[in-house]
C-alpha cells in the first residue's frame, strides 16, 4: 500500500497492509492512497497524475476496500477519474474522521465463499495497450467459467479492486475466501508476447497448472476459449455439469485478429464515460467490424455502445439508435448462440424499448447461459423488476452479491428498488441507507420513507433531491422507468407527491 502526498516535492511512503497506515490525525491533510505491485516509484507517479486537483486525502476503490476493516475510517464517494488520456477510469474516495462512519463507511463482507476467482492479468507499468490486452484475456476467462452451474466464479468487480496490489494470489484468495485463484502476467519481447498462467490452489499457495505460451500479437482469437479449458481440465472432477455450450467451444476464426484487439481498447474507452469516450468507442467498434464484418465480438460491442448512447441522451434519432443497436445484438447473438451477453443487450433494449415480452425472453437465456455472472445476474435482476416479478428478481440479486461481496452501490439501489415493489419499505429503507451514496436513489428512498410512516425524514430527503435536481419532476423521472405494470409508477409517484415532490 503507497501513501503519496499531495505536495510534489514530499517522497511516497509504503507500507504493508492498512493496520501498518498510521491513525488518520497523522496522515497528510492531502495526498492518494493506492495499493501497489511491481515499480513502487512509477505506481506513485501514477497516483500522483490520479490524485492532481482532489480535494483532501484520497483512496483508490482497492485501497478503501482494505482500509474499511480498520473501522476508524469514513469514505466520501468522489466517483470516476482516470490518470491520463485513454486510461481506464478508476472510482475515488475522500478520507473522512470517524465521526462520519454512521453515514459513510459500509463495509463489504471479508469473505465470499466464492470456489474460483480470475485476477485481473499484469502487464508492464506504462504499457497501456498490453494492458488493456491483459485485462479483456482475465475478464474473458472469468466470463466462460460463469457458464458452469456448479462452480462459483468470484465477480469481476471484486478481483478487479485487486489489479494494482502486489500480494500474492494466494494471499488474495484467502482474503476474499476462495479455493483457487487463476493468476497471469503479459510481457512482450522481440514481436512476441509470452503469457505466463497458472491456476493457484490457495490453501497451499502451489501452482495446480501452469503454462507458459508465447502468441504473436494477432493471435491471440480463441486464447480466452483454450485456457478455461485448461483450467477447467485442471479442475479435474470438481465440476458436475458442463457450461452452456458444451467444453472447449471456439467461435469461429475472425475474418481479421485485430478486430478483438479494437473490441478490447473500445470496451477502455466506453468504461472511461462521458461523450468523448464514447464517440472514441463507436469509432472503434466501426473498425473492428470493417475488419470482420460478422464478427460476434465486434457486432455486441457496436451494440454496447449504442445503448450507452440512448442511456446517456446523446441520440438525436432515440429510435434509429436503438433499431440499429438491437439488430447488432440480434447479429451476435446469431455469431455466437452461447454469448450471454448479446442475449442481455436484446433484453435492455427491449425493456427499454417496452417490448416486455422480449425482454423476458432474452433475459431468461442469457442467465440460463451464463448461470454464476454477478454483472449479468443484477442487471437481470433490475429487468425483472421492472417486469413486475420481485420475488424472482430478489432471488438474482442476492446471488449476484454473493459471488460479488464487494458489490457497487447500484446493485443495493437495485435490491431497494425490488423491495419497494414488493411492498417491503423498511427492508427497502435497510437497503438505500447502506448505499455509500444513496443520491441515484432518492427518488426511491423518499417514496420508501413515505411508506414507512416516516414523513418527516420523506420531506428532508425530497428537500435534498430538489436541492441537487432543481429541475426534478415525478413526471420526467417515471418516464425513464420501463414498468411493465403502470400500477407500480401510480404507488412511486403517490408516494413522491405525499413527500412535496412536483408533478410536472
Amino acid at each position: 500500500m503507497l501513501l503519496v502526498p499531495g505536495d510534489p516535492r514530499a517522497g511516497f511512503a509504503a507500507f504493508d497492509g492498512p493496520d501498518a497506515l498510521p491513525p488518520q490525525a497523522a496522515l497528510p491533510e492531502a495526498g492518494i492512497i493506492g495499493l501497489v505491485w511491481g515499480d513502487a516509484a512509477a505506481e506513485a507517479r501514477r497516483l500522483r497524475r490520479l490524485g492532481a486537483g482532489m480535494p483532501g486525502l484520497i483512496a483508490t476503490a482497492g485501497a478503501r476496500e482494505l482500509l474499511l476493516r480498520r473501522g476508524d475510517l469514513a469514505f466520501e464517494p468522489l466517483g470516476l477519474t482516470a490518470d491520463g488520456p485513454g486510461a481506464p477510469a478508476e472510482a475515488l474516495w475522500r478520507l473522512h474522521p470517524p465521526a462520519r462512519a454512521t453515514a459513510l463507511a459500509r463495509p463489504r463482507p471479508p469473505a465470499s465463499g466464492c470456489d474460483i476467482g480470475v485476477l485481473p492479468f499484469r502487464a508492464p507499468v506504462g504499457e497501456t495497450r498490453l494492458q488493456e490486452r491483459a485485462w479483456g484475456l482475465s475478464d474473458d476467462i472469468r466470463a466462460r467459467l460463469t457458464r458452469f452451474r456448479d462452480l462459483r466464479v468470484l465477480g469481476r468487480g471484486t478481483a478487479w479492486a485487486w489489479r494494482h496490489s502486489g500480494l500474492a494470489a494466494a494471499e488474495i484468495g484467502r482474503l476474499l475466501g476462495l479455493r483457487l485463484v487463476v493468476e497471469g502476467a503479459l510481457r512482450q519481447s522481440d514481436g512476441l508476447i509470452r503469457l505466463d498462467v497458472a491456476l493457484i490452489e490457495v490453501a497451499t499457495g502451489r501452482a495446480v497448472w501452469a503454462e507458459r505460451l508465447l502468441r504473436a500479437p494477432r493471435g491471440f482469437h480463441g486464447l480466452a476459449e483454450a485456457l478455461t479449458a485448461r483450467v477447467v481440465a485442471a479442475l479435474g472432477g470438481r465440476l458436475a455439469g458442463h457450461p452452456g455450450g458444451g467444453p472447449g467451444m471456439v467461435p469461429p476464426p475472425l475474418a481479421d485478429p485485430r478486430a478483438a484487439e479494437l473490441v478490447q481498447r473500445g470496451r477502455a474507452r466506453l468504461a472511461a464515460g462521458g461523450a468523448e469516450g464514447l464517440a472514441e468507442a463507436e469509432a472503434l467498434a466501426a473498425a473492428a467490424l470493417d475488419l470482420a464484418p460478422g464478427a460476434g465480438c465486434a457486432l455486441r460491442f457496436s451494440a454496447e455502445c449504442g445503448l450507452a448512447r440512448l442511456r446517456l441522451g446523446l441520440a438525436r434519432d432515440a429510435d434509429l439508435v436503438r433499431a440499429r443497436a438491437e439488430a447488432d445484438a440480434a447479429a451476435a447473438a446469431r455469431a455466437d448462440p452461447q454469448d450471454a451477453r448479446a442475449f442481455a443487450l436484446l433484453g435492455e433494449l427491449a425493456l427499454t424499448g417496452g417490448d416486455h415480452d422480449a425482454a423476458a425472453q432474452a433475459w431468461q437465456t442469457a442467465v440460463a447461459l451464463n448461470p454464476a455472472d454477478a454483472g449479468l445476474l443484477a442487471a437481470a435482476a433490475a429487468a425483472r423488476m421492472h417486469l413486475g416479478e420481485p420475488e424472482e428478481a430478489l432471488a438474482l440479486i442476492s446471488r449476484a452479491m454473493e459471488l460479488e461481496p464487494w458489490y457497487p452501490d447500484d446493485w443495493l439501489a437495485t435490491l431497494g428498488a425490488i423491495h419497494l415493489a414488493a411492498r417491503r419499505p423498511e427492508e427497502a429503507l435497510r437497503a438505500f441507507l447502506r448505499m455509500q451514496d444513496p443520491g441515484p436513489a432518492r427518488p426511491l428512498l423518499t417514496a420508501a420513507l413515505v411508506w414507512a410512516g416516516r414523513e418527516a425524514e420523506a420531506a428532508r430527503e425530497a428537500a435534498r433531491l430538489l436541492a441537487a435536481e432543481p429541475g426534478f419532476t415525478i413526471r420526467a423521472w417515471l418516464a425513464g422507468r420501463p414498468d411493465r405494470d403502470p400500477a407500480q409508477g401510480d404507488r412511486l409517484a403517490a408516494g413522491l407527491r405525499a413527500a412535496g415532490l412536483p408533478w410536472a
